[in-house]
């Protein structure tokens, strides 16, 4: 009896060495490998570093004053080329703090309101083609800013008459994009050169201008303003 209990214990003491050996093992593994990731993790942020090092001295340690005025130069002219050809084609006049809107807009303007916003037609341009084809080659309008933010506005131009499908009437036929927004309280009169062809120049035709919000998706409409004519 005293054997048998002998051989148990020792059958138990095993059984915990074989244990606490695995387990020491499975900590070893895992400490080893979080020491190699620590290593690789410094290596790379050192790699990294130097990197970045060469690239800023590579940039910027070989430029001296005149580099940088001629850097300086090449993006004005850059900057110039880019607003040319809006500059030929708009000439915008800037008003602030108009005291009644009789004094902006002409007798002849069509103007329309819509929440503060307003816009109007004051004259366009037409230049007759042919017996049957015509375009308007300049729009001059006008928009007001009586709301109570600034806004960014672009207008979008369309042109239909009654033989037209009735989606012609929502397509942009052109858009007009002009400097900088509009403060609350000023306005804008803009003298666009644009280029709108249409035939069967006899029928009445419909010129519309929407007033769009620049930074707003979906657009936003302000306001539309419209005009019925015939070509003379």
């Amino acid at each position: 009896m005293k054997k048998k209990m002998e051989v148990e214990v020792k059958s138990k003491d095993t059984v915990k060495s074989h244990v606490g050996r695995g387990f020491g093992i499975t900590i070893g593994v895992i400490l080893a490998l979080f020491v190699v990731m620590l290593i690789g993790f410094g290596g790379c942020s050192t790699l990294f570093g130097l990197g970045a090092n060469e690239i800023s001295k590579h940039n910027y340690s070989d430029l001296t004053s005149d580099d940088t005025g001629s850097m300086y130069d090449e993006i004005v002219k850059d900057s110039e080329k880019i607003t040319q050809p809006l500059q030929e084609n708009l000439n915008e006049i800037v008003g602030k703090e108009p005291q009644k809107e009789e004094k902006i807009f002409s007798e002849n303007s069509i103007v329309n309101s819509q929440k503060g916003i307003s816009v109007s037609i004051d004259d366009f341009e037409i230049e007759k083609i042919s017996d049957t084809f015509a375009k308007i080659t300049k729009i001059k309008l006008t928009i007001l800013n009586n709301g109570t933010n600034m806004i960014f506005p672009e207008v979008g131009v369309m042109l239909w008459d009654e033989d037209d499908d009735p989606a012609v009437a929502y397509k942009f036929q052109e858009t007009i994009k002009m400097d900088g927004g509009i403060d609350e309280g000023n306005y804008k009169q803009i003298e666009a050169h644009v280029n709108i062809g249409f035939n069967d120049i006899h029928l009445t035709k419909n010129l519309k201008l929407g007033v769009y919000e620049v930074f707003s998706y979906p657009s936003k409409l302000y306001v539309s303003v419209e005009k019925e004519f015939v070509v003379e």
